[in-house]
């Protein structure tokens, strides 16, 4: 999984060249119109959703794009880029609970706040992050530095303050 999307392979080779380069495979296709990956979440809500429990999908940029209202396909579809950009800067920490968040799929939903995408770890902590972003800054600042500190391929764990 990379910022979000899910990446499927027919070989452990593959995988392997993947993990080692995402950045190499994860750009747009030259055919924008097959899905190479599965965006974990339904971009208008930000709501995590598999794409298996979707009520309507769309490709863009050759990601799958799944919503959960058909009326969220029509949002996304009259203005995909808005709704499809993933920012560089990501951080699977959740500053309400104070807890690192283990991977894409198990995020409940995201936010982006100064160019960073925020992922969060239960459906109750969107709503006051997106209220008071600024109000949890420090904290995010101080995960930032805190995984800084880690050795290389090393992620926290468990609550980030400990």
């Amino acid at each position: 999984d990379v910022q979000g999307v899910r990446y499927a392979f027919c070989c452990p080779m593959c995988e392997k060249s993947f993990d080692k380069q995402p950045a190499k495979f994860t750009g747009i296709p030259k055919d924008k119109t097959k899905a190479g990956g599965v965006f974990l979440f339904d971009p208008v809500t930000t709501k995590r959703l598999d794409a298996k429990q979707a009520v309507a999908t769309s490709v863009y940029d050759g990601v799958l794009y799944p919503f959960a209202t058909v009326a969220n396909k029509t949002t996304f579809d009259k203005s995909p880029k808005g709704y499809a950009t993933r920012p560089a800067k990501e951080l699977l920490y959740c500053p309400i609970s104070d807890e690192v968040v283990k991977d894409y799929a198990s995020a409940s939903d995201y936010s982006d706040f100064e160019g960073e995408r925020i992922y969060m770890c239960c459906p109750g902590c969107k709503e006051p992050f997106d209220k008071e972003p600024t109000k949890y800054k420090a904290k995010l600042d101080a995960f930032r530095a805190k995984s800084a500190k880690l050795k290389a391929g090393e992620k926290p764990s468990g609550k980030a303050g400990r």
